[in-house]
């Protein structure tokens, strides 16, 4: 191997060098045929293949290490609540719009878990009487949710992003606007997402 290193330049034998510390076969591979001639290619390939022969044992016995202590160590696993997919979260989304826009109580309602809570009115009894009121005393509305982030744990995802909403108490007058910060936490209750809390801070 000594030998075989020696009769390429200076230049060439560091490249080479390098490259097998770094135990890539592909960049020693490159570097010798783009600066080695072809007439001493073949021992150097071959000098190179003994040398990386003997430092893979090494990175394969810390890697053999590393997985038998890892096998070793107690883990004490949890209950895994349901996943929450981001096509559901924008469903759930797209839903919280479209109910509101037609003034659907029933189906806005249907969101929202029993013991939900909304800017701390609490309960889907609160909750589906004071849209109710809303929904029956205007002519149209439109909202619109949008950068959402979310934060997924087991069971549930929390998401904060921007919402904007348009109020018109009579078609053709100015509508009443209010924009800010939409806070939400959703909770999977069997096969369905609803809405544990929702949180709007105005602009």
């Amino acid at each position: 191997a000594v030998e075989a290193v020696k009769a390429v330049k200076v230049v060439e034998a560091v490249k080479v060098v390098k490259a097998v510390k770094a135990v890539k076969v592909v960049e020693v591979s490159e570097t010798i045929e783009e600066f080695t001639p072809p007439e001493i290619l073949k021992p150097v390939m071959a000098a190179t293949a003994i040398a990386v022969k003997d430092v893979v044992p090494l990175r394969i016995e810390k890697s053999v290490a590393t997985e038998n202590m890892a096998s070793t160590k107690k883990v004490k696993l949890e209950p895994m609540g349901e996943s929450i997919l981001d096509s559901e979260l924008s469903f759930l989304v797209f839903n919280l719009m479209h109910f509101y826009e037609r003034g659907d109580v029933t189906n806005f309602s249907a969101l929202f878990t029993k013991d939900a809570v909304v800017n701390g009115m609490d309960g889907i009894v609160k909750i589906r009487k004071d849209y109710k009121r809303l929904f029956l005393s205007t002519d149209k509305r439109q909202m619109d949710v949008g950068d959402m982030k979310w934060m997924h744990e087991p069971g549930k995802a929390i998401g904060r992003g921007e919402f904007t909403v348009s109020v018109w108490r009579k078609e053709g007058l100015k509508p009443f606007l209010q924009q800010g910060i939409l806070n939400v936490e959703l909770i999977k209750d069997e096969d369905k997402l609803l809405i544990k809390n929702l949180l709007y801070e105005l602009n």
